[in-house]
């Protein structure tokens, strides 16, 4: 009997992912000047205030982008309309693998992406599963520490991978082992062969650190896709990690063949 397969995708893109914008030529020009000239010298005490507060306005503007940028993973967004595109056509790949069901976490990035890939491929989706929630790094440090979240991403991963390794770390990852063990037992008692789940970059790749497997680290895109089998209840291999959808799918078929 073959394998069933897990697709975990990656969300398409979302607003959170876009940089913060870059202030316009105007902007800047609006700058220079308010910079260079004193109230009254050229310019009316009117005017001067006037672009003073239209850049206090855009810095203030930049600020809330920013700081929606490095919270972003961890709140709630919606697609892009480049990511609605990266969604169906991952979709349309998706049917012609095969899929029989989508699910996805709540978060409304993964809900978007999976409405769009469940519509191209024609199958059921479930969205109530908070377990595959993204894993924010700050929750595996030790109490006490204080680092920037990308950085205790990093370290996060590099504890993770130790872990696997039978060395002992700071971080507790038994209650990670539990739930994302938990998430393989729930697909485990679905009836589908093959499902894809839409989830989040840092669980996709922790899961991909516990799973035994050849796993070769590399950037996880929006619509990457990794793929866990499972041999029998409770045994799961690691396929691939973080392909494009078209080479996972390659990939997957060669390992079936």
């Amino acid at each position: 009997m073959s394998p069933r397969t897990y697709l975990f995708v990656r969300h398409a893109e979302a607003v959170h992912q876009l940089p913060p914008p870059r202030p316009s030529l105007r902007t800047l020009l609006a700058r220079g000047s308010a910079g260079s000239l004193e109230p009254g010298v050229g310019v009316s005490r009117r005017a001067s205030s006037s672009v003073s507060r239209s850049r206090g306005a855009s810095r203030g503007e930049a600020s809330r982008r920013a700081r929606a940028f490095e919270r972003g993973a961890f709140g709630d967004w919606p697609l892009t309309a480049r990511g609605e595109r990266q969604a169906s056509l991952t979709g349309s790949l998706l049917a012609h693998a095969g899929i029989e069901r989508v699910v996805s976490s709540t978060l409304r990035r993964a809900r978007e992406t999976a409405e769009h890939i469940a519509r191209q491929a024609s199958v059921p989706y479930e969205h109530a599963w908070p377990e595959l929630d993204e894993i924010p790094p700050r929750t595996l440090r030790p109490a006490g520490t204080r680092r920037p979240e990308w950085l205790e991403g990093i370290v996060g991963v590099w504890h993770v991978h130790r872990h696997t390794r039978g060395v002992r770390g700071p971080l507790e990852l038994a209650a990670l082992e539990r739930d994302l063990a938990r998430v393989l037992a729930r697909l485990d008692a679905m009836g589908e062969q093959r499902i894809a789940i839409v989830s989040h970059g840092y669980l996709i790749l922790l899961l991909a650190l516990l799973v035994p497997g050849d796993l070769r680290l590399r950037w996880i895109a929006n619509c990457s896709i990794t793929r866990v089998d499972a041999i029998a209840p409770g045994l799961h291999r690691l396929v691939s990690f973080a392909r494009p959808p078209s080479t996972a799918l390659r990939i997957g078929a060669a390992a079936e063949a």
